[in-house]
């Protein structure tokens, strides 16, 4: 149960953070728009591996 609790959490944390770098790239010009989606794209990539 620790494990299944400590997976969510962290899935929360990592949906957070992407959330916040989208809502930045939607609020942001051009280029800070495509840093943004990089970094929500790094962490998927990250988090995908999990």
């Amino acid at each position: 149960m620790d494990k299944l609790l400590h997976r969510k959490n962290a899935q929360l944390r990592w949906l957070r953070s992407a959330l916040d770098d989208l809502r930045a790239a939607l609020d942001s010009d051009r280029n800070h728009r495509q840093s943004c989606l990089m970094r929500v794209s790094e962490k998927w990539t990250k988090y995908d591996r999990v």
